[in-house]
């Protein structure tokens, strides 16, 4: 059997300490099942602007480092045996195929024969799914020891990336796989919806010569759109390591037919259209043969997280990442986020710390170089279609048709963003394009919106496409909800911006006519600041904490926060923003919890007990009907200690603005309400209302930024 594996090139130290830099994200040469595969090593790079050029390079003799400086459009599929060979893609430049027919569709397939092949920083982009018995975005029939990492795999014609015949040793690492194209019917294979991402095994008797595919896959993502096929396995041993399944439109994620899988630290949500009659979605055992499961610290629906079967571990060492940050990790990182130089330099785009690591093209003897740690829950938390710094902008490029917005799909998922329009299946008014996010009037204004999470403080700014006077007096807002807003903008100013906070989630909403946004940017910082309609702020320099500290690995995420004390994964969980929490400190009579402040700051802690008792600094305090408290500190320590039994899963940072209530000093003890009629409270005082924080005065309410709600 040729699975042992040189463990120095298989170890992952995946660290929830360091969101991306060295450690989570970012590797220098293969790893896992595909340990070993050093592709053209440290060849002098051979670039390349054209599919004849591309074609003649990777099937060329010897060694060779192949980098695509420019987008390619493909009109036939270019097959190729290769051997020894790297091939990368500046950021940005896409390999492009239009065809949707049996003969010509399909973008790269290696044949029989290949080996040794290193695919890096490639984005594969599909004409939409089609069942034609057509080819796929990237074929493997026949491949042995490669690595394909950092790739975007969108719209394969038949399947974003299958791999067959006597394909073997493979590791996928960071790739993305996705759909942004209404499928294609009527197809000769008879199934109208095509989106099936990726096979392994053509049939029952398709197999390597071990009579296994052995596949190493860490962090990829099933994104929006797949449908089926993530992955369907025929007689193959795989190995999903912190790998997230989040598409809405599947029916089942990975189903086997004589196969094994294990999950460590995966990330699975219940899709809506998942195959019904209670049948397992996750592992789909519907093809016969026989199978095996096991999970291992997973976060899902738990229901269908079920082993069942004898796995057999991996053979190569790994570490497994907590389950909610590797997600975070992926949404930042998975895809073509790397930057590629012509001179075959590599260096982490994206990344949250200030500098970035780098590594030669040698993948047998490069060492990269690591930035400083930071927390994942305080990284950026999207892949878009541009990132500098720590500003991510989204401007709908990548939309090289029409999406629209309606019926069963009138929400869409793109880099992080959430893109609502109108649940009429009849209306076509609604949708985004290369141009923008289009919506046509504001009566229904509630179902139309674009929806962000940041997992930063930082500035959201939204820029508007101007068309005519009507519109130029047309208004849209940023809120914590629809109908809520921070700020408002009519299209004449041309943008608007408002400071948010980490974790929390905001609303982009048409107050007013018909509108197309044409970008929006995040630009993260260490403080909250006050918002303007014109794009200028004011903002307040701070060194203190910001964002959800959670506990992963028996220790805090965040320098902040320190804990003596025992340390749980299976007390339960909380949910927070959608994210749901599993490892929490045990909150016994030695543990405690210093928390560290600068400034002044919110501090809101989540517990999993309602309306009980612990103690700050001494002083008992009580839980709310939800599990949470808040309080308002200046500099200085905070320590938490045990009142009654339960479990502290987050610490959450806010920073706090004086200019309402100059009586701040210490700590501010801070109510829940329900509803802005109940409050009864003094004047100035803070109160948590709907989770957030508010304050009343002058018979007014107002944000923590001193905004009027």
């Amino acid at each position: 059997m040729k699975k042992s594996l040189l463990s120095g090139l298989a170890c992952l130290t995946l660290g929830v300490s360091s969101a991306f830099a060295g450690a989570s994200g970012y590797k220098s040469s293969a790893f896992g099942y595909g340990a070993g595969a050093t592709g053209g090593g440290s060849a002098t790079p051979t670039l390349v602007t054209s599919a004849s050029e591309l074609e003649s390079a990777l099937g060329a003799s010897g060694s060779k480092v192949i980098i695509i400086t420019k987008d390619i459009t493909v009109s036939n599929h270019i097959s190729v045996q290769a051997t020894n060979k790297t091939l990368m893609a500046v950021k940005g430049v896409k390999l492009i195929s239009n065809q949707q027919n049996s003969s010509n569709s399909g973008i790269l397939y290696f044949k029989k024969g290949s080996s040794n092949i290193i695919l890096r920083n490639l984005t594969f982009v599909g004409p939409g799914a089609y069942d034609c018995d057509g080819w796929d975005n990237l074929c493997f029939d026949g491949v042995t020891k490669a690595w394909v990492d950092h790739c975007d795999f969108q719209d394969g014609c038949d399947g974003n990336f299958d791999n067959k015949g006597l394909t073997d040793n493979i590791t996928i690492s960071w790739c993305r796989f996705h759909y942004l194209k209404s499928p294609k019917s009527g197809g000769s294979g008879g199934t109208d919806d095509h989106r099936f991402s990726n096979l392994i095994g053509s049939s029952s008797s398709d197999k390597p010569s071990d009579g296994k595919y052995s596949i190493t896959w860490a962090y990829c993502w099933w994104d929006s759109g797949c449908v089926e096929r993530m992955t369907r396995c025929r007689n193959a041993n795989l190995h999903f390591l912190n790998c997230a399944w989040t598409s809405n439109d599947a029916h089942y994620f990975v189903g086997p037919q004589n196969a094994t899988a294990q999950f460590d630290g995966c990330y699975f949500i219940t899709p809506s259209k998942r195959v019904s009659g209670g049948k397992n979605f996750i592992f789909y055992q519907n093809y016969g043969g026989s199978n095996a499961c096991k999970f291992n610290s997973c976060s899902g629906p738990s229901s269908y997280m079920t082993n069942s079967g004898s796995v057999s571990s991996p053979s190569y060492s790994f570490s497994t990442q907590n389950a909610d940050a590797a997600y975070s990790d992926i949404k930042s990182y998975c895809g073509a986020t790397l930057t590629v130089s012509t001179s075959g330099s590599i260096a982490e785009s994206g990344s949250s710390s200030s500098s970035s690591s780098s590594s030669s093209i040698s993948s047998s003897s490069s060492s990269s170089s690591s930035s400083s740690s930071s927390s994942s829950s305080s990284s950026s938390s999207s892949s878009s279609s541009s990132t500098s710094g720590s500003t991510t902008t989204w401007n709908f490029s990548q939309f090289s048709s029409t999406v629209t917005l309606a019926g069963s799909n009138y929400t869409y998922s793109y880099n992080g963003l959430t893109l609502v329009g109108n649940t009429t299946s009849s209306y076509t008014s609604d949708y985004v394009s290369k141009n923008g996010f289009h919506c046509n009037g504001a009566s229904t204004s509630s179902i139309r919106y674009i929806k962000y999470t940041p997992s930063a403080n930082g500035t959201l700014t939204v820029k508007f496409k101007s068309n005519n006077t009507s519109d130029n007096n047309r208004t849209s807002a940023i809120g914590t909800a629809v109908g809520s807003p921070i700020v408002t903008a009519k299209c004449s100013t041309g943008s608007m911006s408002a400071s948010v906070s980490s974790g929390k989630t905001y609303y982009i909403y048409f107050v007013s006519g018909g509108q197309t946004i044409t970008s929006i940017t995040f630009t993260a910082s260490g403080s909250s600041s006050s918002s303007t309609s014109s794009g200028s702020s004011s903002s307040s320099s701070s060194t203190a904490a910001s964002g959800l500290c959670i506990f992963t690995g028996s220790k805090p995420s965040m320098s902040a926060v320190s804990v003596t004390g025992n340390y749980s994964t299976s007390k339960g969980s909380v949910t927070i923003n959608g994210t749901k929490y599993t490892t929490c400190v045990k909150m016994e009579s030695s543990t405690s919890v210093k928390v560290t402040v600068s400034g002044t700051q919110t501090v809101k802690l989540y517990f999993d007990g309602a309306s009980k008792s612990f103690k700050v600094n001494g002083s008992s305090k009580t839980t709310s009907s939800s599990g949470t408290w808040s309080g308002t500190f200046t500099s200085g320590t905070m320590t938490i200690t045990k009142g009654d039994s339960m479990n502290l899963y987050a610490i959450e940072f806010s920073n706090s603005s004086n200019s309402l209530d100059p009586d701040f000093g210490s700590e501010t003890a801070v109510e829940e309400v329900q509803e802005f009629n109940s409050l009864k409270v003094d004047e100035g005082k803070k109160v948590l209302l709907n989770g957030n924080l508010v304050i009343l005065k002058d018979g007014k309410t107002f944000n923590l930024a001193g905004q009027e709600m």
